[in-house]
């Protein structure tokens, strides 16, 4: 057996057949975002049937396509995203259709809708009848921007979303105007924090008897991803704009262009690295003084450092410089493309790239899963379906879902959907305490384990404010005797554990997988490891920026004319990491409920992240084709025309428009009253207006520079056309949408005072949810911990805490 430090080897040893979710069927109908969800829980095990319209979900037609082939059944995209589930055409203006769905719908246990709002009810599927004809089904209905308020019938896009919720305004080419993300990764993060949310109210309707709606935004999804802009705003009157080529994260952390015409992304932003590589490594110690230890300095001198840091890291290949960095325990990781990621050495060591076959396309290589579970791996059973190709099977399965008549009380109906799971929370920095706050938000009750020998400072921020909202928090020595012992009774009265430390760092402490299994047979333990917990790179550092540049993404998000400097840097597989591990933790928990086992889920952020980048990953490997950037010319922008981001009234203010087809392109050109675009035969069709791209964009930008942003988003929505604002703190505190539905909540709490801050990223119609809870100081709540869960007297609190184990 290997050595405990190995954190990885109980996966490796123990992976396990059965499968988390093999007891639900999901019903799926309607745009992408549900059916990105729907994926994730039909590698998770369950059922999931796809219900399209006659001629086929519009999705594919969706580019790129197999052989370059525009044909329903070669979409990459498609088979993407309806990997693992079974297809069947359901025709709603049709009395027998509508029937069939009503029978689908009382099988299931999970319904997971993107539908335009008032679609449902148009067929009579209204709330009333979904609370009295399925008491027991659990809705997660996603739509751009709520089902309430004022922005409620408003349009989306994938780049609607990441600018509404405030991704975009802080990123990339300060010259240009705000870069919409490659990969639909808007898209793929709400889907999976929809999946997130569907099984915390399968759970919820299980325990009650009663089901419910999430009512789930995507701008309000982004919101949480983005999570502390608002707070930020709030706390410090501060707003974080386009970088451009500069540095952003701290002096020095940046991109950089080597001798081998690559380029790298390099950290020094924790002390000691940067004593390491200033004092260490750099030959000329122009920069290893003393005055150069204080961040601050580094700052007000950043000119100096970025220049040091250039010429020096030029001088190396991009792969050496990082592998030499890694070495020194620095934080670096070369920009790959597509295909550089897809074929790397830590991808084939563990085998994750899968090869699958399709009945059209043949066999092909594609993403693995984006998070290994030991006794319930994710696993791909079938291909993305034929139009309405299991028909037959599904109509002869008309059993009901098993959950019967209402049989809670109406308390227990309104209680958190998660009430009664407790969680020993190890985690620390960005992606864990993110994700540990989500199962917060909706009543697991989130345990907080820290230590009085961490810095202040780090706490103070509004970044750490806004992630730690609606936890215990409790102060507990792990390398003290009796502080052990205390964690380890914490295990036995918890349902699942989380870290995110370097591997080996929980195991030498003595708590590896095996020890808290034995503690507690139930026992759920969520790992986050940056690069892997095996692999030739497993002990290398991993900041969220590596892991973008590793990818492939940090190439793609810009422009293709803008400089590589300037490329997105926004942490983005860190909000990645939080979503994928609370939704592994909750597929745990559903095996857990059905045979009383726990398990090890390594929830990594690499493959978490490179999972969602199925469509340049296929093709790649189904065309060869490598993706780079290509700004709103963006593979996935193909049903939009005009697509773009375009300047209006005011200083760096934009809007971004993704006009759908042909009737919206009318309505545009009545609302900005050009008779002459409708008459010029060039732009009547999407293809024409795609080939006169320039022109266009020219034309509209003459209109849109005499308005400001919201001017110019709430003219073209109401018209009926899609838009968005690049939404900064400031826009966001004050949007009046965001305040109409609650999502703008204020907390106060020692030290930070008020903080106002994003609010629930879905709203259930029943169950309480808050995410208005203050985070908690250090040992807040000893007392709650180590007395009422732990049973020990204020005596014996007293003592741990004089003896050192309760710090």
């Amino acid at each position: 057996m290997p050595p405990v430090e190995q954190k990885g080897w109980y996966l490796a040893q123990t992976i396990g057949q059965d499968s988390a979710l093999g007891h639900l069927r999901v019903i799926e109908l309607g745009d992408i975002p549900a059916s990105y969800a729907a994926r994730q829980l039909a590698d998770l095990g369950a059922d999931a049937v796809k219900v399209e319209p006659p001629g086929g979900d519009p999705n594919r037609l969706l580019p790129p396509f197999a052989g370059g082939i525009r044909h329903p059944e070669r979409s990459l995209t498609f088979i993407h995203a309806n990997t693992n589930k079974r297809s069947i055409v359901l025709d709603f203006d049709e009395d027998l259709d509508r029937r069939i769905f009503a029978q689908l719908l009382s099988s299931a246990h999970l319904f997971l809708e993107a539908t335009p709002l008032g679609f449902l009810e148009k067929y009579g599927f209204t709330d009333e009848r979904f609370r009295a004809e399925f008491k027991g089904l659990a809705i997660v209905s996603i739509t751009p921007f709520g089902r309430t308020g004022p922005y409620r019938h408003y349009k989306g896009s994938d780049a609607i979303a990441n600018a509404s919720g405030g991704f975009l305004f802080g990123q990339g080419d300060n010259a240009k105007g705000h870069c919409t993300a490659p990969s639909h990764l808007a898209y793929q993060m709400a889907g999976t924090m929809a999946a997130m949310l569907g099984l915390a109210a399968v759970r919820h309707a299980r325990v009650s008897g009663a089901g419910q709606r999430i009512d789930m935004s995507l701008q309000e999804a982004l919101t949480f991803t983005n999570s502390s802009s608002i707070a930020r705003y709030s706390r410090e009157n501060r707003l974080e704009r386009r970088p451009g080529a500069r540095a952003y994260g701290g002096a020095g952390t940046n991109i950089y262009r080597c001798k081998d015409g690559r380029y790298v992304h390099f950290t020094t932003n924790m002390p000691h690295m940067w004593k390491e590589f200033a004092q260490n490594w750099l030959a000329q110690k122009t920069l290893a003084g003393p005055e150069w230890e204080n961040p601050r300095y580094r700052e007000q001198h950043g000119e100096e450092v970025a220049r040091v840091c250039a010429e020096f890291i030029g001088t190396f290949g991009a792969n050496d410089f990082a592998e030499q960095a890694q070495t020194r325990h620095l934080a670096a990781a070369p920009l790959n493309t597509i295909g550089q990621f897809v074929e790397c050495e830590q991808n084939r060591a563990r085998g994750w790239v899968q090869e699958l076959d399709h009945p059209v396309i043949g066999k092909y290589r594609a993403p693995g899963p984006p998070m290994r579970l030991s006794l319930t791996p994710l696993r791909v059973r079938r291909a993305a379906p034929l139009l309405d190709q299991h028909r037959r099977e599904i109509l002869t399965e008309w059993e009901p879902s098993g959950l019967g008549p209402t049989q809670g009380t109406s308390e227990q109906q309104r209680e958190p959907m998660l009430k009664g799971l407790r969680m020993a929370d190890l985690t620390q920095q960005y992606a864990g305490p993110l994700g540990t706050e989500l199962l917060a938000y909706y009543g697991m009750e989130v345990v907080k384990i820290e230590t009085t020998t961490i810095p202040g400072k780090e706490r103070e921020a509004a970044v750490h404010a806004c992630m730690n909202r609606a936890k215990l928090g409790c102060t507990l020595n792990l390398r003290h005797a009796e502080g052990k012992e205390l964690f380890k009774r914490l295990v036995a009265e918890s349902d699942v554990v989380v870290d995110n430390f370097s591997s080996g760092v929980l195991e030498r402490l003595g708590f590896s997988y095996e020890v808290l299994r034995q503690i507690n047979p139930r026992i759920v333990q969520a790992v986050m490891p940056g690069w892997g917990l095996e692999g030739p790179l497993k002990s290398w550092v991993a900041w969220g920026w590596q892991l973008l540049a590793y990818t492939g993404i940090m190439r793609l998000w810009g422009y293709p004319d803008s400089p590589m400097e300037t490329r997105c840097k926004i942490a983005w597989p860190d909000r990645v990491g939080a979503v994928t591990m609370a939704l592994g933790v909750l597929a745990a928990l559903e095996y857990q409920a059905r045979t009383g086992n726990g398990q090890f889920i390594e929830a990594g952020m690499l493959e978490a992240q490179g999972a969602m980048l199925g469509p340049a990953i296929l093709d790649y490997t189904v065309n060869g084709n490598e993706w780079d950037a290509m700004g709103y010319e963006e593979v996935l922008g193909a049903p939009y025309a005009p697509y773009g981001v375009y300047p209006c009234f005011g200083a760096d203010d934009w809007v971004i428009i993704a006009c759908a087809d042909d009737a919206e392109w009318q309505r545009m050109i009545n609302l900005i009253g050009k008779a002459s675009w409708a008459a010029d035969s060039k732009f009547a069709s999407a293809a024409g207006r795609k080939k006169q791209r320039n022109e266009l964009d020219q034309l509209l930008s003459q209109w849109t520079s005499k308005l400001t942003p919201r001017q110019v988003f709430r003219m073209l929505q109401e018209a009926g056309v899609a838009a968005g604002i690049a939404c900064s703190g400031e826009d966001l505190f004050h949007d009046i949408h965001l305040r109409a539905r609650g999502h703008i909540v204020e907390t106060d709490a020692q030290p930070w005072g008020k903080i106002t801050h994003h609010g629930l990223p879905g709203i259930p119609s029943l169950s309480a949810a808050d995410a208005a809870r203050p985070p908690p100081w250090v040992g807040a709540h000893n007392d709650r911990v180590f007395g009422q869960i732990l049973g020990l007297s204020q005596e014996q609190i007293a003592a741990l805490a004089a003896a050192g184990a309760i710090k």
